[in-house]
């Protein structure tokens, strides 16, 4: 038996085979466009090829953070130029109602528009939302907290360090208080006419008012300073809203009636600010920058230092004992983050304190009184 083999026709075939594997890589190359199609073109340059795939699509998807992101900022931005434009109003309204040509009813009109502004930068601050999200309400702030119920931390800005920080409370603040000696009113009325001034704002008491339209006469100018005024039966108390060094009473009154209402013809009270101090002990772990100062609105401190060292701390009435060691916390969570590029770390902190009335202080202001009128235009 005998076996015949086309040695000519098997190397035909063998180059003609050859030639098909290389038409069809140079197809596959200029059909996908990539000089390495698969891992038999190339082990190392396949392997490179993936991995720079993989930087491209994380950064095509970085460019759509970054958009989003952009789009965030944008989004609280139109919101705090409202609200620019709104406090801009109350700057007007307060330099307005300074003015010694303005009556109690054109003071009137003025509040009345303060509140609507309140109300409107209280909204837009609950309702600025990115996907659901709240921009300007704080829960895009970074988180503090302390060590002791009734201490909080309002605000803590970029330049803050996250670490615990200690501050000594020596005493809260006090209101302002004014109580009077017995009232000396008999049922039938008073017996004297005379003027009470309370704060700048003045009343006429007239012969022959009882004690209750006495009381009612002065609580509506008490009212008008964020005063308390109580009557217990024998002695009236005169007592500011507000706590703090910056919310006095002064009272002047006509000799007879101050004589009838156990008054003086001058009085004048003034509330104390907290009492705060840092914790300088040498082994604390984290301390104040060396430049910091304290300033110090009722029971409202903020600490300040520079380079943009900012914090701020509030106290609730009667929540605190003296000399306390208080321990506030500063954190790096809390913010959004977007992640700006295609690695672990490339990411960028959107850092938007809460932007309200009561976070700007701007929740007491009252525009009924020149006085009052002076202390908004300090806000």
């Amino acid at each position: 038996m005998r076996i015949n083999t086309n040695m000519s026709a098997l190397r035909s075939c063998y180059q003609l085979n050859r030639a098909n594997d290389r038409l069809s890589a140079s197809l596959e190359r200029l059909s996908s466009g990539y000089k390495i199609n698969s891992a038999e073109d190339s082990p190392v340059g396949a392997a490179m090829s993936q991995k720079m795939k993989t930087q491209l699509r994380g950064l095509d998807r970085a460019i759509q953070n970054a958009s989003d992101g952009i789009s965030v900022v944008e989004t609280a931005e139109g919101a705090l130029n409202e609200v620019t434009e709104m406090i801009q109003r109350m700057r007007q309204l307060s330099v307005q109602g300074a003015n010694g040509t303005m009556s109690a009813q054109d003071r009137q009109s003025l509040m009345d528009e303060i509140s609507q502004l309140q109300n409107e930068i209280d909204r837009i601050s609950n309702d600025t939302e990115y996907n659901t999200r709240g921009l300007i309400n704080g829960e895009l702030s970074r988180r503090t907290y302390t060590d002791m119920p009734g201490v909080r931390s309002t605000y803590i800005s970029d330049a803050v360090p996250a670490g615990a920080y200690k501050v000594i409370v020596n005493r809260e603040a006090t209101y302002s208080t004014l109580t009077s000696n017995p009232v000396d009113v008999p049922v039938t009325g008073i017996e004297v006419d005379g003027t009470i001034n309370v704060n700048g704002e003045s009343v006429a008491i007239e012969k022959g008012d009882t004690i209750d339209e006495v009381l009612d006469k002065i609580k509506g100018v008490a009212d008008l300073s964020d005063i308390s005024v109580n009557y217990d039966g024998t002695n009236i108390t005169f007592k500011s809203d507000i706590l703090g060094s910056n919310y006095p009473i002064e009272i002047n009154c006509t000799k007879e009636l101050a004589e009838k209402l156990g008054l003086e013809m001058k009085l004048s009270a003034q509330g104390t600010d907290a009492n705060i101090e840092l914790d300088t002990a040498a082994n604390n772990i984290f301390k104040f920058p060396d430049s910091t100062t304290l300033e110090v609105d009722g029971n409202n401190i903020t600490f300040s230092a520079s380079g943009g060292f900012e914090m701020r701390v509030a106290i609730d009435e009667g929540t605190i004992a003296a000399q306390s060691v208080v321990t506030v916390r500063a954190l790096d969570i809390g913010t959004m983050v977007i992640q700006m590029g295609a690695n672990e770390g490339q990411v960028m902190d959107i850092n938007i304190p809460e932007v309200s009335c009561a976070a700007m202080g701007l929740d007491k202001l009252n525009l009924h009184t020149e006085a009052g009128c002076d202390r908004a235009n300090d806000c």
